[in-house]
Parts: structure tokens; sequence; C-alpha cells
């Protein structure tokens, strides 16, 4: 019994002494490279209320996830709704079915299915790629566009907008459709 004993104390010295168990917190090299790639934090139907320096509300970001990479520094959202209000005239509205935010940045970079409306006038710009400065209340997109209002488009292979003046520039290659009004359904 006792050689029993000894046997089985021997046996447990000696695993404890080969076997080195890595510590928990310490991850294996495959999950150590991707650690970058993971969010740190997942936020689920988000929104977010901003207003200016006098108390008006100057936009809102809505998006049904958001996760948040502290390591690339930035914030990517699934179905991002932007609302940029300029006083009670000028509303514009943008979607996308991704969104980008860098830190420190108020630039918002959608991509896929985007959309960009004028809320008065109901014209829209559709793009697969677009930059939204949220400070500047600005839009670009280096990627062909089409506008429409009403019956009427307008296509090219880029836009900038000033979503407080409501000025749209497009270029390059313009070409526009005109359907009169008497000939609109």
């Amino acid at each position: 019994m006792a050689l029993q004993v000894l046997l089985a104390l021997s046996l447990v010295m000696a695993v404890l002494y080969f076997w080195r168990p890595a510590d928990i917190r310490t991850p294996d090299s495959a999950t150590a490279e991707r650690r970058g790639d993971l969010p740190k934090t997942y936020l689920y139907a988000i929104q977010r209320t901003s207003y200016d320096e006098t108390g008006e509300l100057s936009g809102i970001v809505r998006a049904i996830k958001a996760q948040d990479f502290p390591e690339q520094r930035e914030t990517r959202f699934t179905l991002p709704r932007i609302y940029t209000h300029d006083g009670d005239a000028r509303t514009w509205s943008a979607s996308a079915d991704n969104g980008k935010l860098k830190h420190g940045s108020q630039k918002l970079f959608l991509t896929e299915n985007v959309q960009l409306i004028n809320d008065q006038s109901t014209a829209r710009l559709d793009t697969q790629s677009m930059t939204l400065d949220l400070k500047a209340k600005t839009a670009i997109s280096r990627v062909p566009v089409a506008m429409t209002e009403g019956a009427n488009r307008i296509d090219a292979q880029g836009m900038e907008a000033d979503l407080i003046t409501e000025r749209v520039r497009l270029q390059p290659n313009v070409e526009s459709i005109y359907v009169p009004i008497s000939n609109q359904p």
C-alpha cells in the first residue's frame, strides 16, 4: 500500500514538473495575431444625438449595430442612418448598409447602397461609396452617382455636396434626363 501511495505521489510530481499549462490570460499565437481584428465593444440599436454651441440640434446618427475597434481606432456601423440639421429649413438624411467612423475624426465613410436625401425637395443621390463630414456638413463621392428628383435623373462619375448651402456639384461625365412636368406620371 505504501508503495502504491509513493508511486501515485511520484506520478503527480512528475506531471506537475513536466506539464506547464499556459496562463489562461495569455492567448495562443493565432489569437494574438488577430486580436486587432476583433471588436472590443458591441452596441445594438444605437442613437447618438449632437447639438451645436447654441443648443440647437445639429445631427443624429442611428445604427442597428456598432462595433468599436480601439487598436484600429475606428467604429464600424451596420445599417447606419444619419440626419443632419442646419436650422429647421435644411435637413438631409443619409443611409447605407455599412459605415465606418475613424476615431478623432468627424468623417463617416459609408459603403454599399448609399443614399443621400434632401428632406425638403426629396432629391436623392444614390451611390456605392460616400464620405460624410459631420462637422463641415459635406458629402463627397468619387464613384458613379445617380441623382433623381421625380422623373428627372442625372448620372455622374462623382459628386461633392455642401449640405448647408444645399449645393451639389456633379462631375465628371455628367449625363441628364429631363422629363417635362406635362410628361411626368
